[in-house]
């Protein structure tokens, strides 16, 4: 009796002597934080759901290990946590394939790749572009299969994904397709100077970068984003900008979709730093859309998009 009454007194007095450190506590969460796969790895419409399905092969039940995600071939694909790249295959069934552990026990599959980007062993982090939407493999159309794994065990990855589109399996929100067109630069200094005075009179506008052939680069100015062009009227009156021209600018590019301003990281002051002028559209689910540009044509949204992509930033042309 008498061993087993020290037993636990023994463990209480360890206890005490080890000391809590508030500062390692505080990193290892935010760690295991950043290893949560949290944020959508592409955007698209979902074609086929987790569990349970009717396999479009075989037509009969077996159990899918993922989601598809249905996109355009080369739709960018970002990695949703941070983690390190620990596997690239191909085989028949699932073509060009990669594997991200984040740690504590977590891991992320993508499968039907165009185009794999990141090499095996290099560290990501969440938002870095790793792999391009393909068709290989077998594959009823372009699409990715996204799988999240638990000690090795498949769980939905909708549990992890943000509410805006889980329901709707897209990126439709509420739109935002009229703004204000305050006027149009020259140079980017001269751009940033006019959006200096429009925000001292309590506007935060913004301004779409384009190149129009012959005339060369303009910078053009806008205020707003308005459902219809009443509400662009009604502000355009309220602020007395007589200059002001209402104008339906329906696309824009989609740099990724945000809960609060501390999860934008370093994209905005990057984007800034090339000439972009990003700008946040707080949607009905509490979530935020970053996006760059307010454009006419969705031509033109391609184009930037394009350019952009090219300097290595995860970004789709989306209806505004």
């Amino acid at each position: 009796m008498d061993k087993t009454l020290d037993a636990p007194q023994n463990k209480v007095s360890l206890f005490k002597t080890k000391k809590f450190n508030r500062h390692d506590f505080q990193k290892n969460r935010r760690m295991r934080l950043e290893a949560i796969p949290s944020i959508w790895p592409t955007r698209g419409q979902i074609s086929s759901g987790f569990g349970e399905r009717v396999s479009p092969f075989s037509r009969e039940k077996d159990f899918h290990e993922g989601i598809d995600i249905a996109a355009e071939i080369n739709t960018p694909i970002v990695a949703p946590a941070d983690g390190i790249v620990s596997a690239i295959s191909q085989d028949r069934r699932s073509g060009n394939m990669l594997l991200v552990n984040h740690g504590y026990g977590i891991e992320t599959i993508y499968a039907h790749l165009q185009k794999i980007i990141v090499k095996k062993g290099r560290n990501v982090k969440r938002g870095d572009m790793v792999a391009l939407v393909g068709n290989t493999g077998r594959s009823t159309g372009p699409h990715l299969h996204y799988g999240v794994f638990l000690q090795g065990v498949p769980v939905d990855p909708l549990n992890y994904m943000p509410d805006e589109a889980r329901y709707t399996g897209s990126t439709q929100l509420k739109p935002y397709p009229y703004s204000l067109h305050l006027g149009s630069y020259r140079t980017l200094d001269g751009a940033k100077r006019a959006v200096s005075i429009y925000t001292r009179k309590g506007l935060s506008p913004y301004w779409t970068k384009v190149n129009l052939e012959a005339k060369g680069v303009w910078y053009r100015i806008f205020a707003g984003y308005f459902s219809d062009r009443q509400q662009a009227e009604k502000f355009k009156e309220k602020y007395r900008l007589a200059e002001a021209r209402v104008m339906k600018t329906a696309y824009a590019n989609l740099a990724g979709t945000y809960e609060s301003y501390n999860e934008l990281g370093g994209i905005v002051p990057d984007l800034e730093d090339l000439g972009y002028s990003p700008y946040l559209i707080r949607g009905e689910s509490g979530r935020s859309r970053l996006l760059v540009g307010a454009f006419y044509s969705k031509t033109a949204a391609e184009i930037k998009c394009l350019e952009l992509r090219s300097k290595g930033f995860p970004i789709q042309v989306v209806s505004r």
